[in-house]
């Protein structure tokens, strides 16, 4: 809990479960999927995690002569994009 931001508690042990449990919980209460999840449900693929965005508190590796910049996709995700 005493991980901030967005990716704070992304390594803990929990967080697949607590992901799970809110899942549940969003059935149990009879609330429809948000078209960010139903999104993310057709991007993934089986056995792999969901593309949550760019840790950007992390180093990255960039081209010689790019420019990196951050922004947001459709979805609202975190992603770095280049210029030159």
């Amino acid at each position: 809990m005493s991980k901030g931001g967005e990716f704070g508690g992304k390594d803990q042990d929990f967080y697949e479960d607590a992901a799970v449990f809110v899942e549940k919980l969003r059935i149990k209460q009879n609330k429809p999927k948000s078209k960010k999840r139903k999104s993310l449900e057709e991007e993934v693929q089986p056995g792999k995690r969901p593309f949550l965005g760019v840790d950007i508190t992390q180093k990255t590796w960039c081209m010689i002569g790019s420019v990196p910049t951050k922004g947001k996709d459709a979805l609202g995700r975190t992603i770095i994009n280049s210029r030159f």
